[in-house]
């Protein structure tokens, strides 16, 4: 028995059935952020792009990640963590098929996007879930095993997408998350508590000044960490002016948070 976040009562949850639940659906956005780097070259082929175009296939996706984990606790609090989480691997299970039926650079660059926004809310939405659900006794474990997605998806990610263009088409560098999505999404039905908050608890405000200067600072600076990689290193205008800028705004949003009347 484990007490739901926002109404107190008890609720009863099975640790294994969670796990297995946020596994399978974590697990497809944490191999993408790995698995179309090897098929970089196949895809400057196939939609007749640069690489320098191309790049921002992978780019977009960790600029939208950045984004959306600010948000991830308030939007939790206001529809609760099972809606949160399904409507996040709904959008990254719909944005995968998107993406290969992707006829151009910038189709494929745009709903990129939006599956990182949809990995950025499931990324810290699946450590969020099991520390409220799971009981203080089993923490350990189970926080070890929901972080096996986060190791292992890194290196299975490149093998897979080696494995695919070797028998497949660059498309089912996406397709090979839908079936996984869809699984993990009828998972999370079955398996993950409803903790829909009460209508008479209200709606948590959202510091929408704090949301805004800490999404652009992380993204800023992220983009800047990204442009390092080239001739010239962290001494380029592209890496420098980018950091730069968004040191200040994290600045600002720090100045903001202390002096806010309400929680950021």
């Amino acid at each position: 028995m484990v007490v739901n976040p926002h109404d107190g009562a008890a609720t009863t949850q099975s640790t294994g059935r969670l796990l297995v639940a946020l596994v399978v659906g974590g697990i497809t956005a944490i191999m993408d952020t790995t698995i179309v780097a090897i098929g970089m070259h196949t895809l400057t082929e196939a939609l007749h792009a640069p690489v320098s175009t191309l790049q921002w296939v992978s780019t977009g996706y960790l600029l939208a990640l950045a984004v959306a984990i600010p948000l991830v606790s308030w939007a939790q609090t206001r529809f609760g963590g099972k809606r949160l989480w399904l409507f996040a691997l709904g959008l990254f299970t719909v944005s995968s098929a998107l993406c290969a039926l992707s006829w151009s650079a910038a189709s494929l660059i745009a709903f990129r996007v939006l599956q990182g926004f949809g990995g950025g809310i499931m990324f810290p939405l699946m450590q969020t879930l099991v520390m409220q659900h799971v009981d203080r006794r089993g923490m350990t474990r189970a926080m070890a095993n929901v972080s096996l997605p986060i190791a292992l998806g890194p290196i299975i990610g490149p093998v897979l997408g080696g494995v695919v263009l070797n028998w497949l088409s660059w498309h089912w560098l996406f397709l090979i998350n839908v079936p996984i999505g869809v699984v993990g999404w009828v998972l999370a039905m079955a398996f993950i508590t409803d903790d829909r908050p009460r209508p008479a608890a209200g709606h948590p405000r959202l510091d929408l000044v704090g949301a805004v200067l800490l999404s652009l600072a992380l993204a800023g600076m992220l983009y800047g960490l990204s442009n390092a990689y080239d001739v010239g290193g962290f001494h380029r205008a592209d890496v420098l002016v980018p950091a730069l800028v968004g040191l200040a705004l994290l600045a600002g949003f720090v100045a903001w948070a202390r002096r806010a009347a309400a929680g950021p």
